[in-house]
């Protein structure tokens, strides 16, 4: 027997169509036969017991259980599945499995004899049933719904559906699992497990839509990007996926993990423009720009669409952090990258930060006339006559010696009080002398 794995846990799951509630701690083995065996333990009495219940909605369909539906699996010390998972193959205490479909009520409790023998009753609307095809076709029903809703031995079960049927057998499975926990987990084993064709993992990704668990669904499709070889379409797909993720943090957390593998071409960065759109915190949008720098290279369109992204940066701080992380990405003989840059700067109202974010570009690239322009158009609006000054004194130290561009510095300095005005004038005088 393999060591076991423990997890102690108590929760309630809700999801659309499905209520699952779980108590106990459980340990999970496999032995010789492949039976799949289970210890479940109570926390918080002196009763061994272990509960999972699937409860339906009215309206949906979930796993066969049927509108109004519920399943609950009590168990006592032992619970071993057959490895065709149709039935009890074996036993340490009693167990219980019941099911509750609109008027319809079956259940079955296990015991064991007196030579430890597993000894089935059934009944059905609170009366005796015989063990009979009927009663043994609910069961084989129940338990694989059991067993794929837990998500436990995941990445065991995915493996014999891979042998028995494939990837695509593995997918229909995750489409029958309601629990977001349980698909991430199903999906991290199977491209853990084996590498998909592009058609199915455009199926795996779909499913991601169904589940409303923001870290489960960033944990899927960050194994996806990590496991997969995913060409340009099938990344797209994973970005718009992204989208759905409510969690601003997970959701950057997952966009910051992908950044390194992302395909350098326009329909995948306008992809990941689109998904960092739809994140409202600032100090996660600046973060996953400052993903950037993870890659090997970069590219001026990556950077071009980055600068884009700054623009949804409310928060002064958070643009001019992420505008300086830019700013050493951007070369001199990038005159498009530096005109989106100053245009962000004009969306910064802080003249401190504002200030800080032109003095960066500046003593950074070397500037062509048109820049110089644009720079001093970003100047517009700042209130501070310090912060100004201080710009026009960087400015002074590298401005060409053109007499339009000198004129905009003039007009510029003459806007100021009489002391800081006098001091940006003696740095352009001291940079000519």
């Amino acid at each position: 027997m393999t060591p076991a794995s423990r997890t102690s846990f108590f929760f309630k799951l809700v999801l659309p169509g499905i209520v699952l509630c779980v108590l106990g701690s459980v340990v999970f083995n496999l032995v010789q036969n492949d039976e799949l065996l289970t210890t479940l333990k109570n926390l918080r009495d002196h009763q061994n017991s272990f509960q999972i219940r699937l409860s339906e909605e009215a309206g949906q369909d979930n796993n066969g259980i049927g509108a109004h539906g519920e399943l609950r699996l009590v168990a006592h010390g032992k619970l071993g599945f057959s490895s065709d998972e149709t039935s009890v193959a074996s036993l340490s205490d009693n167990a219980t499995i019941e099911e509750k479909r609109g008027s319809q009520y079956w259940r079955v409790d296990f015991s064991l004899d007196e030579n430890k023998h597993i000894v089935q009753n059934f009944s059905y609307n609170g009366r005796q049933h015989a063990a009979d095809a009927q009663a043994r076709r609910w069961l084989a029903g129940v338990i694989p719904i059991l067993l794929r809703e837990s998500g436990n031995h995941a990445k065991t079960r995915v493996a014999s559906l891979l042998t028995r049927g494939g990837a695509d057998m593995v997918l229909n499975e995750i489409d029958l699992i309601r629990s977001s926990h349980s698909r991430a987990k199903y999906g991290i084993a199977l491209v853990s497990q084996v590498q998909l064709e592009p058609k199915q993992i455009q199926r795996l990704l779909a499913f991601t839509s169904k589940m409303n668990d923001s870290y489960e669904t960033s944990r899927l499709l960050k194994a996806v990007i990590t496991k997969q070889n995913l060409d340009a379409s099938s990344q797209v797909e994973l970005l718009k996926q992204s989208a759905n993720i409510q969690s601003d943090f997970e959701h950057a957390a997952l966009l910051q993990h992908a950044m390194p593998k992302l395909v350098d071409n326009d329909t995948v960065l306008q992809a990941w423009l689109g998904s960092i759109q739809t994140i409202e915190s600032d100090f996660e949008i600046r973060h996953t720009i400052e993903a950037i720098g993870g890659r090997d290279a970069t590219s001026e369109a990556l950077i071009a669409t980055a600068l884009q992204a700054s623009n949804q940066i409310n928060s002064d701080f958070e643009r001019r952090s992420a505008l300086e992380f830019l700013a050493g990405h951007i070369q001199h003989n990038e005159p498009k990258l530096i005109q989106a840059y100053l245009a962000s700067c004009k969306g910064i109202d802080s003249d401190f930060e504002r200030r800080s974010a032109l003095v960066t570009i500046i003593n950074g690239t070397t500037l062509a006339n048109a820049e110089w322009s644009a720079v001093f158009d970003a100047m517009q609006g700042m209130g501070s006559d310090f912060e100004v000054r201080e710009v026009l004194q960087t400015i002074a130290k590298h401005l060409p010696n053109d007499p339009q561009l000198q004129q905009r510095y003039h007009k510029t300095a003459a806007q100021l009080g009489d002391f800081e005005r006098d001091k940006a004038e003696r740095a352009l005088l001291a940079r000519q002398t």
